[in-house]
């Protein structure tokens, strides 16, 4: 809806005139439908039968990239029936989503899977009339896209804007998976739990993801259901085999066996005043059996040792655990330790160090962060699968590392006379630009995910742009 459509028409013919002015090719007409005026710029620059038109009923306006789309619509207005509200898939995905939405984006998957098909159908139409074998390698990869698109129903969303500066947007994707493998069904039966290992994370987390779905067990499981599919994948599997015969090794009865469902992936926001700034990351898995998984790390550090790799391996007793690490020539130090039923495995050892810190109560810790306390209510809801980033922070610290580079003398000594000065005007710019979206101060986002449907919600903390 407009408040003044006769403005806003002002506005859209003014452009179209400027884009024709500007692109010769492009035509621009008005023309009445029904007493619609309907206004369309198109031209041989845009794709065959795309266009660009627009028209006003009262203060609605109707945009479309297809005149005879637009028409279409303009005729379903005066009809009782046939209308997109009508149809059971929308009324399905629609009537789960907050009343009070401000904004509703619905998609008709179903009937994407159904035009794919029919693009499938041609294509295997063309290649037979043509006799060529270059639609061979795409077909069947075509097909398993396809499928994997039938096996979506509907997708709806919705978003609210509330007074505090939150900004709630919640999604609903309905499914129609047909099933046959148990384990590939008990994927979409595991309850929504809490947060497991928000007491490891420091106070400078950046962004964390933490998920009790398509763990260890299940990636290995789909890995081996789809590669199997394949010529090219069956050899890797096979290849795989065989390295675990000479490694002594098996991976689903050595590392898989221990490994549970939740696992957590979580990012510290740079520092930009350490040696060599870079991202530290580390994996938080967690631990069904504590023994076979001490023994597996022994093992593994032990053929490491064995391949007589140019690293040192060392190992720390710190707070009760043992953490090892590798010092590699890289200015990295990866490591892992094995805290009570928690396996952590980081870029470097000291954020294994600093995440024992912080379990142990001798450091603060990510709930000590300002807006992780402002979305707490969101973040104590137990969900499959959840999110939390603090983008201010990320966002300051990509700022001020664009401009540290653009300050460098040497970025533009490959320039001469004043075109030196672009790199850093340009790096200044884009700090500026990144600077912009720091009225985005955090996000969380849970997903819990069934056998019919994949629910989320993304909650977004914003700057009060009104102070």
């Amino acid at each position: 809806t407009v408040n003044d459509p006769a403005q806003a028409d002002r506005v859209l013919s003014s452009l179209f005139e400027q884009a024709r002015g500007l692109i010769p090719f492009f035509q621009n007409t008005k023309d009445e439908y029904h007493g619609y005026i309907i206004n369309t710029l198109y031209g041989p620059m845009l794709l065959p039968g795309v266009s660009l038109s627009y028209t006003f009923k009262d203060s609605q306006i109707f945009i479309s990239n297809n005149k005879s789309l637009l028409l279409n619509t303009l005729d379903h207005l005066d009809y009782d029936e046939d209308h997109l509200a009508d149809a059971p898939q929308y009324q399905k995905a629609v009537t789960q989503l907050p009343p009070d939405r401000a904004r509703t984006f619905y998609i008709n998957t179903t009937m994407i899977a159904q035009s794919s098909d029919m693009l499938l159908k041609n294509l295997e139409a063309v290649k037979q009339l043509s006799d060529t074998k270059d639609l061979d390698p795409v077909l069947p990869i075509l097909q398993q896209v396809f499928s994997i698109l039938g096996s979506f129903e509907s997708y709806a969303s919705a978003r609210i804007t509330q007074p505090d500066g939150k900004e709630i947007t919640t999604a609903h994707l309905n499914l129609n998976l047909q099933l046959e493998n148990p384990a590939l069904r008990s994927f979409f039966n595991r309850p929504p739990v809490s947060f497991a290992f928000e007491g490891y994370l420091p106070r400078n987390t950046g962004s964390v993801t933490s998920v009790n779905i398509l763990g260890p067990n299940d990636i290995w499981i789909l890995a081996q259901t789809l590669l199997s599919q394949f010529p090219e994948g069956t050899k890797l599997l096979a290849q795989l085999r065989e390295w675990e015969d000479q490694l002594g090794i098996s991976i689903e009865k050595d590392y898989l066996s221990w490994m549970g469902n939740e696992w957590c992936i979580a990012k510290m926001v740079m520092d930009l005043d350490a040696l060599v700034p870079m991202n530290q990351v580390a994996l938080l898995l967690h631990v069904n059996d504590t023994e076979k998984a001490t023994q597996a790390l022994k093992k593994t550090l032990q053929i490491l040792q064995d391949l007589h790799l140019p690293v040192l391996f060392e190992t720390e007793t710190y707070r009760g655990s043992e953490i090892a690490t590798l010092s590699l020539p890289m200015l990295v130090s990866p490591g892992w330790c094995l805290h009570e039923n928690t396996l952590i495995i980081a870029t470097h050892a000291s954020l294994i160090r600093q995440m024992l810190d912080v379990k142990a109560g001798e450091q603060r810790g990510v709930v000590r962060n300002r807006y992780y306390q402002q979305l707490q209510e969101f973040t104590r809801q137990e969900a499959n699968k959840y999110t939390f980033q603090d983008n201010e922070s990320e966002f300051y610290v990509y700022r001020e590392a664009i401009r540290r580079v653009g300050s460098i003398p040497e970025f533009g000594a490959a320039l001469a006379g004043s075109a030196s000065n672009i790199p850093t005007f340009i790096m200044d710019r884009a700090a500026y630009l990144m600077s912009c979206f720091q009225v985005l101060k955090a996000t969380v986002k849970q997903s819990t995910v069934t056998e019919n449907q994949v629910v989320s919600r993304r909650v977004q903390l914003l700057q009060d742009l009104r102070i």
